[in-house]
């Protein structure tokens, strides 16, 4: 999904009214261009900084805030410093406008069981190519009673 606002709207509607700013309108501390995902998150940081009352943050977080130079939290501190990151509050965050541009993706994932391999598709595939140095290849038969001496064969195994 795109949102693109035309640049043109910048200079006739303030951001409040249009509710959205554009990458270049607003400047942050440890982005160079504007976006809200990086306004909430340094946002939140700010809020867990002050709520948590620890003076220190997680070494993988650049100073922030007045303080440039900020102390390291230990692994107890940080571990307390990102449960308070988590429950951070977007209503905190007011100054954090929607993006005017914008490019969201939505993922999806499927998946199908191998098929075995047989006479039928030898060579086909790289999964079927038995190029691992057994000679000649195992047949499924095979493979089940090489693990025929086990209680219970495992269920990967079952499957050929």
């Amino acid at each position: 999904i795109d949102t693109i606002s035309d640049e043109r709207i910048q200079t006739y509607l303030k951001p409040e009214k249009r509710k959205c700013l554009f990458p270049d309108e607003k400047s942050l501390q440890l982005h160079t261009r504007y976006s809200q995902s990086a306004c909430l998150f340094e946002c939140g940081i700010l809020w867990t900084k002050s709520f948590s009352k620890l003076d220190c943050l997680p070494w993988y977080f650049p100073p922030l805030g007045e303080a440039k130079s900020s102390a390291i939290c230990d692994p107890w501190d940080t571990q307390i410093f990102m449960e308070a990151l988590r429950k951070a509050p977007r209503s905190e965050c007011t100054d954090c406008l929607s993006d005017c541009q914008t490019t969201s993706f939505t993922l999806s994932a499927s998946s199908a069981p191998f098929r075995p391999c047989t006479d039928l598709n030898k060579g086909l595939s790289n999964l079927c190519k038995y190029s691992s140095g057994i000679s000649p290849a195992m047949s499924s038969e095979q493979i089940l009673q090489e693990y025929s001496h086990l209680e219970e064969i495992p269920k990967y195994i079952k499957k050929f």
